[in-house]
């Protein structure tokens, strides 16, 4: 969900399209993923409070093939959600 002018908006507003879950350039497209400074794509979905840094949010994260994440320290608890694909690897 995304607020727009006070307005809760669902992110997909044609939420009845089926997504394509194998293959990621079109998820990418689908989803409209961006470019994540660490690697990947992403897309945030919701952000708790709407001034300053939230406490939480939530995001796709797309991995392709062959890309990494760079490690990296964050300030908030994290959880992972698996979708689709195959799994990763964290070393």
């Amino acid at each position: 969900m995304r607020e727009t002018g006070g307005h809760v908006q669902p992110c997909f507003p044609d939420h009845r399209r089926r997504l394509v879950l194998n293959d990621g350039r079109t998820l990418i497209c689908q989803l409209e993923l961006e470019p994540h400074p660490e690697g990947g794509w992403y897309r945030e979905t919701w952000r708790e409070g709407t001034e300053g840094r939230g406490h939480a949010t939530a995001i796709y994260f797309l991995l392709e093939a062959g890309q990494r994440s760079h490690w990296h320290r964050v300030d908030a608890a994290e959880m992972w959600l698996f979708q689709a694909g195959t799994p990763i690897t964290l070393s």
